[in-house]
């Protein structure tokens, strides 16, 4: 007989929706939890931080993507491909592209690709964690890292492989991070994989952006480069972008650390006000 305790509607698995932390996350997390079948028409607020790196914004964000990585417990599947959801996620997504452009900068064309494309994968701006962890040896500064890398690996896990069902998609469901603790500017990497990965158009941006997250070299993508030339300025889009938000995460995580703070976010965070709602 199985077992009554055995969860059988489908979502055994499957995170649970976090807590909101501003005005945004808490209309999402409103909106999923009803039934998609009785809805119509969605009203949303504006971002009220900012779209890319706030922590509302980017919690948000991130949960709305989670209806294609597996899905959530409290929420109907219903809500992965619906019409009013999908076009408000768009909106988000527009404005989260801006503030991409605006980080990236312009970008060059022509022979300059490659060569900019190179500087990118072989040169990182980002001081190394590595070397402060190996220099402090500090067992909880080990754990959050493990934190907000396990949200980066297993959303790009997720992203490559592509399904609930897959092994790599598990791997997801196996990392337990609150991710009520997780700031926005972990999910801003997560975000921006989500969004290469789930809109074809963005097919040369998510090639770069992986390629910087492997620390692969150019030629490991030659023949695309060869085959499809259209695609280098978008290539070269996506690696600066992974390079600026890994940047910007590790920046941010090391100075929390060396004010002697946690880089998660803790009941007496600053920008997490509405962390115990």
């Amino acid at each position: 007989m199985p077992d009554p305790a055995e969860n059988t509607d489908g979502t055994a698995g499957r995170r649970e929706l976090p807590s909101s932390r501003g005005p945004l996350s808490e209309e999402v997390r409103d909106v999923l939890l009803r039934d998609p079948e009785r809805v119509r028409v969605l009203h949303w607020s504006e971002p009220v931080d900012d779209p890319l790196y706030g922590d509302d914004a980017a919690l948000a964000l991130y949960c709305l993507y989670g209806l294609h990585y597996g899905g959530w417990r409290e929420t109907s599947d219903g809500w992965k491909h619906h019409p009013e959801l999908l076009a408000w996620r768009s909106k988000l997504e527009s404005e989260v592209e801006l503030r991409i452009r605006d980080e990236v900068g312009l970008i060059p064309d022509g022979s300059g690709v490659e060569e900019g494309l190179r500087r990118v994968l072989e040169a990182s701006a980002a001081p190394s964690i590595t070397t402060h962890l190996l220099k402090s040896d500090n067992a909880e500064h080990v754990r959050e890292l493990a934190a907000h890398r396990g949200i980066w690996e297993s959303t790009g896990a997720g992203a490559y492989t592509f399904g609930p069902n897959s092994a790599a998609a598990k791997l997801s469901l196996d990392f337990q991070t609150d991710l009520t603790q997780i700031p926005g500017f972990t999910l801003a990497r997560a975000n921006v994989m989500s969004m290469f990965t789930l809109h074809s158009r963005w097919h040369g941006a998510r090639i770069g952006f992986v390629a910087h997250d492997r620390r692969a070299g150019v030629e490991a993508f030659a023949s695309t480069l060869a085959c499809q030339p259209e695609l280098a300025q978008e290539i070269l889009f996506g690696a600066i972008t992974s390079a600026r938000t890994e940047c910007e995460a590790v920046h941010r995580i090391l100075g929390a650390w060396q004010r002697d703070e946690s880089s998660l976010l803790t009941p007496d965070s600053p920008d997490a006000a509405s962390f115990a709602s």
